[in-house]
């Protein structure tokens, strides 16, 4: 790393306010900031609400890539995304058990993720056109059959805490069909690129709730609570499974926005 560069661009804040990626980043931390001292009760869950929140920004970033390009981008994973919040809704919406305690989590958690699937849905409409090979068709119902069996049971509800369980497995593949095109393409200059990089630092902030609370999805309860008293390591597997998946490309897209270099990834 060119320990040059980066002390150049700190001391001159200016060009340092350029660069795009610091830009993008200083909106998304002023937002969490505003966020956490206005509607927040500063719970340690409100790191659900703030996950969802930077998975909401990174796909508005496509939303407003894809009126110019569509180029780089995955019809694959947003399809999934649609199933993934659709999912989670489900069972979110009609029960609590999985909301953060935080006050966040009387309305605006939901209210984000709603926005996620809309965001989503548009996004997948505007790709549907590229040809792509459907792997959401084999992956769909194999998380299906991962979710039916391993679901936790906090709802105590079969269809809710299964829907649930879907949309944490599913998001463990969600992003892989975008890391493909994006090297296919080789076209990382853009707002996917920030999709990727925001959506990483989702799973890691996501990551560390569930390692101090997974043992509560542990908790077996009601006739369906099959192999429940396991789900919650499942779950952080799910979560260990998205950081390997993006955990290399955030540390590029790091390394490109502190030098101020393009960003370029490993064959």
């Amino acid at each position: 790393m060119n320990m040059r560069k980066i002390g150049k661009l700190l001391s001159e804040p200016r060009q340092l306010a350029k660069i795009p990626e610091i830009k993008y980043w200083l909106f998304i931390t002023i937002l969490v900031i505003f966020v956490y001292f206005t509607l927040s009760s500063h719970d340690f869950s409100f790191l659900l609400t703030l996950s969802s929140l930077l998975q909401s920004l990174s796909i508005l970033g496509v939303v407003i890539q894809v009126q110019s390009s569509i180029q780089g981008l995955s019809y694959n994973t947003f399809i999934i995304y649609c199933t993934i919040y659709f999912a989670r809704l489900i069972s979110i919406l009609t029960y609590e058990s999985y909301l953060p305690y935080d006050s966040t989590g009387d309305w605006l958690y939901q209210v984000i993720e709603i926005f996620n699937l809309m965001l989503s849905i548009y996004v997948a409409n505007k790709l549907k056109k590229i040809k792509e090979s459907q792997f959401y068709l084999v992956l769909l119902p194999s998380c299906l059959i991962f979710a039916l069996i391993l679901h936790p049971t906090l709802n105590r509800n079969f269809f809710t805490d299964t829907c649930w369980m879907f949309s944490m497995v599913l998001e463990t593949f969600a992003v892989a069909p975008l890391l493909w095109k994006m090297k296919e393409y080789n076209d990382l200059e853009n707002f996917s690129s920030h999709f990727v990089a925001a959506h990483s630092v989702s799973k890691i902030l996501s990551f560390v709730f569930w390692v101090q609370t997974y043992h509560e999805l542990n908790k077996a309860y009601g006739k369906y609570a099959y192999l429940s008293h396991i789900s919650g390591y499942f779950v952080l597997v799910s979560q260990v499974g998205v950081l390997v998946f993006t955990g290399q490309f955030l540390a590029y897209y790091m390394k490109s926005a502190v030098l101020g270099t393009p960003l370029v990834l490993p064959l």
